[in-house]
């Protein structure tokens, strides 16, 4: 999908002003968007609850929010984090005239079952680390929703709606709210009912004034502090708020009681624990390292059970899960070493949805209409779940499923009149009437994967008819190709002849239509066409040139679009383009947030980099696409037509490496990966004058070869393996798979590293530009590339994460000067800050009126 449900063919209102250079904050974890959040939680609960960019905790029931110093300034936390990168216990610290504050918050359940309920935790430490006294202010409050960047309420049926006439109750130190505790304090606090009144008893919401964003029920806390003195606050808000029938309710004891550490502890064991079980890798570039983990706790983050029933979805602002996403979720999963979220939840879900003909039905994007939109993605993730378990129970179990699936592509290939799926309407991302270009792709990838698991469970006679099948296919769609294809050899989002604009669907115009998405997915995952066909490059060559900031754009540059970049990722590394791959990798990482989170859509390039509102991250898909992105740059399977032919398939060892990652003393981890040939254990150790690499793995079936890449900088002098077959392929080395050892001498290319921050520059200006619509068309403005006097440099830039972060932000801050010397204000984020008595006043009665 590429925008949120209420957001879908709407034009997002053009900003008018770029970020001031205050808003990064130097020495504190990179965040791209303004206004980011994040989400802290627990798998498999009703809902996680929203870290808000000013670090409220909202939970679409009810807001707890912060403010602090002695004029009650409204916390601002942009660029917070999780611990250790990826735990989601969420941490940011801030120093002020002395005073150093740091909040953490996390969720838990609160008992030992998953069945008791969640509870949100935030701790507030203040040290005065001055050397003379100073006092510390800190207050708490309760609102329904603070509305700037709150996750959206209104497609979730189980939610409460705000009422004026609710009872506000504060009692035991605890808030409760039509009897329904709300949060727990800590003692010492005055109590206001509302800002700078003293409570007293309890209040009715009409009578305060209260609306959905006016701070109610306060605790505030000063305490005088000596130099090194420290002041502790915890709260606990429970996530759904929980009815008590009075103080001495069992639960509420349950929770006053419940320490802050125990759960902080239990919490960072048990993320510990379970990404222990799957692949770990080990890079000396911590941001990159922390992507991979970090999409592994949003993704299980995205998984929910209500009325007894456990599912995935999509992440933050999605009730629902799209089943276009399945394949990258899929491979997710099994590297993390979590597959039973695939046969338990995501696989039969998928299964439940196939039609009597065989369609796997994807009613999260259909629209109520039947559509061929997943018929590969289903298969294909059906396919690799047990080729890389080796389950052939669950095999055996959903292999009725398969045959109808493939017996659906078999009645369509015969049936239509170009041997392809059937056409389909315009119904999201690519946004064209007929044959899709990626559909196809993603359905003879598939089948092919198919053939393989027809093959473990010898079904000779589908092994047979199948691989006949997939030739075939592979024949059609190539034959398509070559009627589809442009005349610099882009290959379009659909095949032979399409609709677009108004044609395509009622209300939508040109511009917002005929998108790139999955049509590039040519050389991987899919080996359509071989790496090196020019087919390949000529369609990144084309959509390079809508790129914005570094990154795939959606609707012809309207909008950024930043995880479908992962697509032209993969194809760089199957055409061991390794400089083009990292940059892309590191422009995709520059557009996540602090916490790694990925956005979706409706952001304007260069302009105030903030997402659509009722559409916040985390993305799910997104941060499954770029955590396998991580994986594949060092580990990932290639070959032999998705194994069609097993005598072709290899295994590509460390590929792809960064220069960050290799110099002498560095090292990179392989563990416990799982591939579809068994486990595997690598490292990667950077010595002088070249690097050692070792392997153990515990294969079940064996690859053809395992294949390393040199490095783009690095030229190689020699080699030496204990491997029985080993050669040399270009800038490949080629091991067989009893190799335990590879050594590696080789010597600096100084070149390589040489104008790289001119060629980033290059291309940012380069690009196409959105310069508005006319006439239902877009209207693009032509660029060519250009260096300033200053920006030339001979000086040796190796590509990383930082000289990319470093490089945007030269050229965005340039154009906000610029925008400044002309007239415009730059932008300053801001936290919403406490209602005066007088705009309380306001926002009720505005409210009553309605």
């Amino acid at each position: 999908m590429f925008c949120c449900p209420n957001a879908f063919g709407q034009t997002a209102t053009t900003p008018t002003g770029m970020l001031s250079p205050q808003t990064d904050i130097a020495g504190k974890e990179w965040s791209y968007l303004a206004k980011s959040t994040t989400v802290i939680g627990m798998p498999f609960q009703s809902d996680v609850t929203q870290v808000t960019f000013d670090g409220a905790l909202y939970t679409r029931y009810a807001e707890l929010c912060f403010f602090w110093g002695a004029k009650q300034r409204p916390l601002l936390a942009r660029q917070k984090t999780f611990l250790n990168g990826w735990i989601p216990v969420v941490q940011y610290d801030w120093l002020d005239d002395g005073l150093k504050y740091e909040i953490e918050y996390f969720s838990d359940y609160i008992g030992e079952r998953e069945t008791t309920p969640v509870v949100n935790f935030a701790k507030i430490k203040i040290t005065n680390t001055g050397n003379k006294p100073s006092v510390a202010y800190w207050t708490a409050a309760l609102r329904f929703n603070g509305q700037d960047y709150r996750m959206r309420g209104d497609s979730y049926s189980y939610n409460e709606k705000f009422s004026l006439d609710w009872s506000y109750e504060m009692k035991g130190d605890a808030v409760y709210r039509n009897k329904q505790l709300i949060y727990m304090f800590e003692k010492g606090g005055g109590l206001q009912s509302v800002p700078g009144v003293r409570y007293e008893k309890s209040f009715n919401g009409s009578a305060c004034q209260i609306s959905p964003r006016a701070e109610c029920c306060l605790s505030a806390y000063q305490k005088r502090l000596k130099p090194g003195e420290s002041m502790d606050l915890v709260f606990k808000m429970p996530r759904v708020p929980e009815p008590v029938a009075d103080i001495n309710d069992p639960l509420v004891n349950t929770i006053k009681q419940a320490s802050y550490n125990q759960h902080r502890s239990r919490v960072i064991q048990y993320w510990t624990n379970l990404l222990k079980n799957g692949s770990q890798f080990s890079i000396p570039e911590p941001r990159v390292e922390n992507a991979y983990k970090a999409g592994i706790v949003h993704a299980l983050l995205a998984t929910r059970k209500r009325n007894g029933k456990s599912f995935q979805t999509d992440g933050l602002p999605y009730p629902d899960f799209f089943l276009t996403s399945v394949p990258e979720m899929t491979m997710l999963y099994l590297s993390a070493g979590v597959p039973r979220i695939l046969t338990q939840y995501i696989i039969p879900g998928a299964i439940a949805q196939q039609q009597e003909n065989g369609l796997y039905f994807d009613k999260a994007v259909a629209h109520d209409k039947i559509i061929p939109a997943t018929q590969g993605h289903i298969l294909y993730a059906i396919a690799m779940t047990i080729l890389y378990t080796q389950d052939t129970a669950f095999a055996k179990s959903v292999y009725a499923s398969i045959a109808k699936g493939v017996g659906f592509l078999q009645k369509s290939i015969d049936s239509s009149k170009y041997g392809l799926l059937p056409p389909c309407y315009a119904y999201d991302a690519e946004m064209i009437t007929g044959h899709y270009s990626g559909q196809n792709f993603f359905a003879l990838m598939g089948l092919r994967t198919c053939v393989r698991v027809a093959r473990l469970l010898n079904k000779k006679e589908d092994i047979e008819k199948w691989t006949l099948l997939a030739r075939k296919y592979e024949t059609n769609i190539l034959k398509a190709l070559e009627a589809s294809v442009k005349k610099d050899g882009y290959v379009p989002a659909g095949l032979y002849n399409y609709l677009t604009g108004q044609a395509a669907r009622k209300g939508f115009e040109e511009y917002q239509t005929n998108n790139d998405w999955e049509n590039m997915i040519l050389a991987y995952p899919t080996e359509l066409l071989a790496p090196s066909d020019y087919r390949v490059s000529a369609t990144l060559n084309h959509i390079r040139k809508d790129y914005a900031e570094g990154v795939m754009t959606y609707r012809h540059g309207m909008h950024l679009h930043q995880y479908i970049t992962s697509n032209m990722i993969q194809q760089y590394l199957a055409m061991g383009d390794g400089f083009t791959a990292l940059k892309d990798f590191y422009h995709q990482l520059l557009h996540s947030g602090s916490t790694m989170e990925c956005f979706e859509n409706l952001v304007t390039p260069w302009l105030d980099r903030s997402v659509a509102a009722d559409c916040p991250p985390p993305h799910a898909w997104g941060n499954s696409k770029q955590a396998i992105t991580v994986r594949n740059l060092l580990l990932m399977e290639m070959g032999g037509k998705n194994g069609l032919e097993m005598d072709k398939r290899e295994l590509w060892l460390f590929h792809c490496l960064s220069p960050q990652w290799v110099g002498t003393g560095k090292k990179i981890g392989i563990k416990n990966a799982t591939t579809e040939f068994g486990r595997l254990d690598a490292s990667f150790e950077s010595v002088a004058g070249g690097a050692i690499i070792k392997i153990a793995n515990r294969f079940h079936t064996s690859p053809a070869f395992y294949r390393v890449r040199i490095p783009y900088f690095k030229k190689l002098i020699r080699f030496s393996s204990d491997a029985k077959v080993q050669k040399r392929e270009g800038d490949c080395i080629l091991l067989s798979t009893d190799a335990k050892i590879l050594q590696l001498s080789w010597e600096d290319i100084p070149s390589r590293h040489l104008h790289t921050r001119e060629n980033i520059l290059n291309e940012y200006r380069s690009t196409n530009r959105f310069a508005g619509v006319k006439d239902g068309k877009a209207i693009i403005e032509k660029r060519q590339p250009y260096t300033l006097t200053n920006e030339h440099s001979n000086v040796v830039q190796p590509l990383d994460f930082e000289l990319v972060k470093n490089t945007f932000l030269y050229e965005y801050n340039r154009l906000a000067r610029e925008r400044a010397g002309k007239g415009d204000t730059l932008k300053l984020v801001e936290a919403p800050a406490m209602l005066t008595d007088k705009e309380r006043e306001q926002l009720f009665e505005q409210l009553n009126k309605k």
